[in-house]
């Protein structure tokens, strides 16, 4: 199926209604149809949307990371929370070929910074997420660590080492 044939499905009306609803949560304002042109303006969220094939399956697997899921809309879309950040899963056809591109190339799909990244490297290898490059050092100073979820998706994990933070 064609990404322009799944965006005219009724799943596409059913995401609009829950983007809508997303955004009617996130800005009191849209819900009165204007912004007053004296607000300050400031980002209150930015989220990436992974595409991924079985959503049951991906949410098992982000919350080994540690994010937490409500109930999924319409069983095809869920929105996992941490520490105020959000990552939204979507189940649909993927381009597999890209998809092995992107890995070959280490093409993010996603980068976060962490606070404590050599616990969180623990953490992560305890729970048994995929860990696709360990931790190491970077040539500015940090440390990072890519993870692959099981639609492979990478995730880069970084931040300043422990002794860096604690100076």
């Amino acid at each position: 199926m064609t990404r322009a044939a799944v965006e005219q499905s009724d799943e596409a009306a059913s995401e609009d209604q829950c983007y809508d609803d997303w955004y009617v949560r996130l800005s009191p304002a849209a819900e009165r149809g204007s912004m007053p042109t004296s607000m300050k303006v400031r980002m209150t969220s930015f989220a990436p949307q992974l595409l991924v094939d079985d959503l049951a399956r991906s949410i098992a697997y982000y919350e080994k990371i540690g994010f937490r899921f409500g109930e999924p809309w319409d069983g095809f879309y869920a929105i996992g929370h941490l520490d105020g950040l959000e990552v939204h899963l979507k189940e649909s056809p993927k381009n597999q070929a890209e998809r092995r591109w992107r890995r070959d190339n280490e093409h993010l799909d996603a980068a976060s910074g962490v606070d404590g990244i050599e616990a969180f490297y623990e953490q992560c290898v305890a729970n048994g997420v995929a860990i696709l490059k360990p931790l190491t050092a970077t040539a500015w100073g940090t440390r990072e660590f890519y993870v692959e979820d099981p639609d492979g998706n990478i995730l880069s994990f970084g931040g300043r080492p422990a002794t860096a933070v604690e100076q």
